[in-house]
């Protein structure tokens, strides 16, 4: 039913609970799983203003391929802190940009079935997942943060994901 399923994540620790019922629903349908993280305009240019950039095009590339570097490791890290790093099908995509516009865009073009997202800061749906329902016309599952556990390990019930998928 679900070959393949993305998982968006900021890299916050509610991005986890998606990490772990996306595993699950992986093992459950044999699916592949692409983890995604999308860096925002460098921060560098919010203070700077764009200006600073005009003439020297090579140092935005720089600013930003940096911020791309640290978002792979911080990603990485974060797939085997769930015991996914050594799972087979499991893939890792950092792009810049709009973070719903280019998830949006991965899941057209790797064929996506499934994308789970956590919640945002307290419990509620954040703008990113928001806007990515509206794009995409594809499920999207929005999974419980861990805060809303009281902070617990997430788990999901392995009886209810089964559930579910039939």
């Amino acid at each position: 039913m679900f070959r393949n399923i993305l998982v968006a994540t900021d890299l916050e620790p509610n991005s986890a609970s998606a990490l772990v019922y996306a595993r699950e629903l992986g093992r459950i349908f044999g699916s592949k799983l692409i983890i995604a993280h999308v860096v925002l305009m460098p921060s560098v240019l919010k203070k700077w203003g764009a200006k600073v950039f005009e003439t020297d095009l090579k140092a935005y590339r720089d600013v930003l391929a940096r911020q791309q570097i640290g978002a792979r490791a911080a990603l990485e890290s974060q797939v085997s802190a769930v015991g996914l790093a050594s799972a087979r099908g499991v893939q890792c995509v950092v792009r810049a940009g709009d973070p719903a516009s280019q998830l949006a865009e991965l899941i057209d073009e790797l064929g996506v079935d499934l994308t789970v997202v956590g919640r945002g800061r307290g419990g509620k749906l954040g703008p990113v997942a928001e806007r990515l329902v509206r794009l995409v016309g594809r499920a999207v599952l929005v999974t419980p943060s861990r805060a809303a556990r009281g902070g617990a390990r997430v788990q999901p019930a392995r009886r209810s994901l089964r559930r579910a998928a039939t």
